[in-house]
């Protein structure tokens, strides 16, 4: 009998989107919620990283007015309520945002935590990590403006700063892997409920960094349609084993 194997699902930008909305619709968990837990998925990759030193460490959450945003901003609070020091910054017009990112911006305004408008050198060159929530999944078209300005500051410090990405890197592409003009350097991807197409094809490699999923509260056996599997170590080690004397 064949070996089952347990490949990954990889998921294009609509396919993500049906599978959040049936979480949404079917489970009955708020949207708000799965940013909680996204938040707190973030905020594990941190402390994976940094260990006990993560509050003596400082560091920049750089948001912009999707969801993605609301996810970096709900971790923003998670880490001031434990103690950190940092700052955000919410880039674009408050006009655009989310409801969702609406309702974690003013929390943390009420809370009166330390915010900037732009993201500068200077604030980059003084802090340890970067939290990069400017773009998700959604992101269709080319980076321009603000936002390819702030992704400009950050690659400038990628090596030197741990920057930790919300859901896919912003900038690049969920469904081909290759930058939508420019895209983040991320140390770390942390990707929320299963992984995306785009981070694993194309240019990905380049700019993810090590990849981590999170499922969120995204339950694994919603069914949706899918055609495209990431293989993995997992499901080599099921395959039979090769004679030494064996050839390709």
């Amino acid at each position: 009998l064949m070996a089952q194997f347990i490949m990954e699902p990889l998921l294009t930008i609509d396919q993500m989107k049906a599978v959040d909305q049936a979480a949404i619709d079917q489970t009955e968990i708020p949207e708000i919620v799965l940013m909680e837990h996204a938040a707190l998925g973030i905020v594990r990759a941190l402390s994976c990283r940094f260990g006990a030193l993560l509050p003596d460490t400082r560091g920049v959450i750089v948001a912009g007015p999707g969801n993605n945003g609301g996810d970096a901003l709900a971790a923003a609070r998670i880490l001031h309520q434990a103690g950190g020091r940092h700052m955000f910054v919410m880039l674009g017009s408050e006009k655009n945002i989310s409801p969702s990112t609406n309702v974690q911006l003013k929390i943390l305004d009420k809370l009166a935590i330390d915010r900037d408008r732009q993201v500068t050198s200077e604030l980059l060159s003084a802090c340890d990590w970067i939290i990069d929530g400017i773009f998700g999944t959604g992101l269709t078209r080319e980076v321009q403006g603000v936002y390819k300005d702030a992704i400009e500051k950050i690659n400038s410090v990628a090596g030197k700063k741990w920057v930790v990405s919300a859901d896919i890197p912003s900038g690049l592409s969920a469904n081909t892997g290759n930058p939508l003009g420019i895209a983040v350097s991320a140390s770390e991807t942390i990707t929320f409920g299963f992984c995306k197409r785009g981070l694993v094809t194309g240019k990905a490699a380049d700019y993810v960094g090590k990849i981590t999923i999170d499922p969120i509260q995204i339950p694994r056996k919603i069914p949706f349609a899918v055609d495209t599997f990431l293989y993995g170590p997992v499901d080599a080690a099921r395959l039979p084993l090769r004679r030494p004397s064996g050839h390709k």
